[in-house]
């Protein structure tokens, strides 16, 4: 997060949405309190000292993500931004907290819904990862309102963490603050299927249109063909064929015995590999090409791309260049 957070509070809009990045560190909690959009929060101290908070918030509109870090013992009383849910994770050597549902700590997620103020008691430092949304009909029916989030949620956790930086760091990816909430929205709807109960799902699949799952891998390979290379994601491949996300994937795995997530990554990263193909070095970076396609961790990205394509991307970029320049002598 310090790749964001600058000595003063600060707050920006930028990109082709109006995203708006604020960030700021604070020296006194009643001041930390207002720094996240749409919240409610009361921050009472439980033991004396220098305090000492950061936040980095980043607002999409009907998304927001953020990081925020606070070093003292307390209890929060808050309130969700209205008619959002929120899902939240305890990065590693977070203190323990607890709130009515139970004991919350360092390392794991959730996700909770709150339509009343609540208070949670943290008993030391905490770094917390946050994303907030408007929750689909699915999760809004079930009664838990603090749902412990089991599976693979570390990567998601970790990705969020590297976008906050990399808004700060890739100023020349044009792309990124229009493709950033849909590949939050994708990854998001994931999660969110694991905990959708057997029931809910079972109604969501029964109320989708009935019919061959072939008839709608057939459309959504010909909605593909429509969407910018960059778009691709599951929610918008499922708003296209107007059909849940949960939906969609099961489609494809009983058609096809595909990952749907895994195979529209492959599409993106394909995308990439034409775009360095035909690029010259002058024109374009690795880096720049990569984030624009939602691909913000290199050390992944490279391996990733070196398994597909045998080649690290640099060596595509240069490839290209060599072959230009020979054509050209």
């Amino acid at each position: 997060m310090d790749a964001l957070l600058d000595p003063q509070n600060a707050t920006a809009t930028t990109g082709p949405d109006q995203t708006t990045i604020s960030t700021g560190q604070y020296h006194q909690h009643v001041l930390q309190e207002d720094a996240l959009t749409g919240w409610q929060q009361e921050y009472h101290l439980l033991q004396g000292g220098a305090f000492h908070g950061e936040v980095a918030q980043i607002d999409f509109g009907d998304i927001a993500i953020f990081r925020e870090k606070t070093n003292l013992p307390m209890i929060n009383r808050f309130c969700l931004p209205q008619d959002k849910v929120y899902f939240t994770a305890a990065l590693p050597g977070s203190a323990d907290a607890f709130n009515h549902y139970g004991a919350f700590h360092g390392g794991e997620t959730y996700l909770m819904h709150f339509a009343e103020e609540r208070e949670v008691m943290i008993s030391g430092p905490v770094d917390m990862i946050g994303v907030t949304f408007t929750p689909p009909p699915g999760i809004t029916e079930t009664p838990r309102y603090w749902q412990q989030v089991a599976g693979q949620t570390s990567d998601f956790v970790s990705w969020i963490a590297l976008l906050l930086g990399s808004f700060a760091r890739n100023s020349d990816t044009k792309d990124l603050h229009r493709i950033a909430p849909l590949l939050i929205a994708d990854r998001l709807s994931y999660v969110l299927d694991q905990l959708t109960a057997e029931d809910t799902r079972r109604h969501i699949v029964v109320s989708a249109r009935r019919g061959d799952p072939t008839d709608l891998v057939r459309a959504s390979l010909d909605a593909l063909r429509h969407l910018p290379k960059s778009d691709i994601s599951v929610v918008m491949l499922a708003e296209e064929v107007d059909q849940p996300p949960a939906t969609l994937r099961k489609a494809f795995r009983d058609a096809l015995d595909q990952d749907l997530d895994a195979m529209l990554v492959a599409l993106r990263m394909s995308h990439v590999h034409r775009i360095l193909t035909h690029a010259h070095p002058r024109d374009v970076t690795v880096s720049a090409v990569a984030a624009d396609h939602g691909f913000l961790h290199w050390g992944r990205f490279a391996q990733r791309y070196r398994a597909m394509f045998g080649e690290l991307p640099v060596a595509t970029l240069r490839r290209s260049d060599s072959h230009k320049r020979a054509v050209v002598g």
